[in-house]
Order: structure tokens, then C-alpha cells, then sequence
């Protein structure tokens, strides 16, 4: 059993050891959460920094000038998913990216874990509150859009141990505290909470 042990303390420093910034407090205390039997780990200390460089960065323009980058834009999918992306802005009275920042501020931690075969992913919002207002505007979305199509609610209640939990499709969701966890596998979510 040690062995195991050591083998993830390597694996997690080499992991970590790729992330540019030193890890933050609150992506430290994501990688507590993780069960013992996750085999690897990665986290961002700063996504909105990360955004900056990806969305800032002088060659996006260049990129986004390209001849197969302007046919995308032309494909129904990619103008379906601008309108849904453009509504959720109004709902939520900012940009995506503003949001994307307040909802990772903290750091985001990504684990693969060996016993279950899942994937969680635990996000480090500004605070409870306002990831709980973000996930209500997109459920009501999401869930609003199921009924004008005359489907059933395709969000489950899945609450655990007072913890408020989603089933969507294959995915779990749930907030505790300002942590927001998304994982393949109930089990693993389980044990992260």
C-alpha cells in the first residue's frame, strides 16, 4: 500500500509541476477532497489568466481571419450555439467570459480516479451564492427548452447527504460550499462530497 501511495505523490507533483503559477490555496484544498484512489491530477491555479492568454493573445486574430475559422462561423450549429451562448449572457447579465472567471477564480482541479473509472471536475467559484445563481439561470434554461420541445425535465434531483445534487444526462453535478463539482461516476461525486 505505500508503494501506491508514493506512486500518486510522484505522479502529483510531476502533474503539478506542469502548471506554470504555484497551485492556490483553494486548488490545494480541492486536490484534499480527491480519494485516494485517483491515479492523476491536474489543476489550474488561475483560469482567468489562462483565459486572458488564450482570448487576449495577438494571434486569435490571426486565427480567427483564417478561411476554415470563417466557414465555422457559417455552419447552423455554431450559429445555434452563439444564440444560446448570447441568451445566457442576458440571463445572466454579463459576458460568458466574466462568468467563466467568477465561476473558476479559485482554481479548477481535474482527477481521474482508478477505482471508480471516473472524472471529476471541481471549480472554485467567488462564492456560494453567486455558482448557485449561475446554475439556476442555466437549469431553468436547459430545462425551460425541454418543455417547449415537449420533453421530460432531463435535470434529476440526486441529493446526498444534504447536499444538493443533479443528474444530467451522464453527469453529476453539485455545489458545496463555493466548490463546484461535476463528475461521470456517482460514486466518485460521493466520495468528493
Amino acid at each position: 500500500m505505500p508503494c501506491r501511495h508514493l506512486t500518486r505523490s510522484v505522479l502529483v507533483a510531476v502533474l503539478l509541476g506542469l502548471v506554470v503559477d504555484s497551485a492556490s490555496a483553494a486548488a490545494a484544498e480541492a486536490s484534499d477532497a480527491l480519494p485516494e484512489s485517483v491515479v492523476a491530477v491536474a489543476e489550474i491555479a488561475d483560469p482567468p489568466q489562462l483565459l486572458a492568454t488564450l482570448f487576449d493573445h495577438p494571434l486569435r486574430r490571426e486565427f480567427e481571419q483564417l478561411p476554415f475559422f470563417a466557414e465555422a462561423r457559417k455552419n447552423a450549429e455554431f450559429q445555434q450555439f452563439q444564440l444560446v451562448l448570447r441568451f445566457a449572457e442576458f440571463k445572466l447579465g454579463e459576458p460568458w467570459r466574466k462568468t467563466l472567471e467568477r465561476l473558476s477564480v479559485g482554481g479548477i482541479c481535474l482527477a481521474f480516479d482508478g477505482k471508480t473509472q471516473g472524472v471529476v471536475a471541481l471549480a472554485a467559484a467567488e462564492s456560494e451564492a453567486y455558482s448557485e445563481k449561475v446554475r439556476d439561470v442555466l437549469f431553468k434554461m436547459v430545462r425551460d427548452h425541454a418543455k417547449t420541445q415537449g420533453e421530460a425535465d432531463p435535470i434529476r434531483d440526486v441529493a446526498y447527504r444534504g447536499v444538493a445534487a443533479y443528474r444530467i444526462g451522464d453527469m453529476y453535478v453539485a455545489n458545496v460550499a463555493q466548490w463546484i463539482v461535476a463528475t461521470s461516476n456517482p460514486d466518485l461525486g460521493r466520495e468528493v462530497v
